[in-house]
């Protein structure tokens, strides 16, 4: 068993950092303590800068979900994070970055190739995707069928990145293997 009075806090895999302590002051302290520990961490072992916060610009997600929707042929559920990771990479003029691809062979299932780059306009945004994801496949094809063009996830500039899915479950599996591959392109 865990020997409970030992522990200062927790960290929850994609869920955060809790602390505790039978007075909320001391427990107040310990998670302090733990944020400035993993932000030197971070500052010395990351590529991400920690302090670095660019503006977030505004986005339509009710608007991106119809048009996302019609292009699927069915409602679309997203996941939006803006985790610092995310909003970093949302901010990088190199869009280099986002035509990497996927880290395995298997993600390309879950993810396709490439995500969806949206600013401003996003019917053109979604045209041109669209548009790329046909002439990659006619050029590589064999004798398969097509998947439907429409992107399985997405960077919204200077925000963050969304994970489209059929359901909650896999929107999730979406969101995580991109977050796998940002943190393989920068960490």
């Amino acid at each position: 068993g865990i020997d409970w009075d030992s522990l200062d806090g927790i960290i929850l895999h994609n869920h955060g950092v809790f602390t505790f302590d039978n007075d909320a002051k001391a427990s107040y302290d310990k998670m302090i303590e733990a944020v400035t520990e993993a932000k030197a961490y971070l500052e010395i072992y990351s590529d991400i800068p920690v302090d670095t916060e660019t503006p977030r610009q505004a986005h339509d997600l009710e608007a991106l979900q119809k048009l996302l929707s019609a292009a699927k042929g069915y409602e679309v559920t997203l996941r939006v994070n803006d985790s610092h990771l995310s909003h970093y990479f949302s901010t990088q003029e190199d869009e280099s970055l986002y035509t990497k691809g996927v880290l395995t062979p298997e993600h390309i299932i879950r993810t396709k190739r490439l995500p969806a780059v949206f600013d401003r306009d996003y019917a053109k945004a979604m045209e041109d995707y669209m548009e790329a994801y046909r002439a990659y496949f006619e050029r590589h094809a064999d004798g398969e069928i097509m998947l439907n063009p429409a992107p399985n996830w997405a960077v919204l500039k200077n925000y963050g990145i969304v994970a489209i899915g059929k359901d909650d479950k896999e929107a999730r599996i979406i969101e995580d293997i991109a977050m796998h591959t940002m943190n393989a392109i920068f960490l």
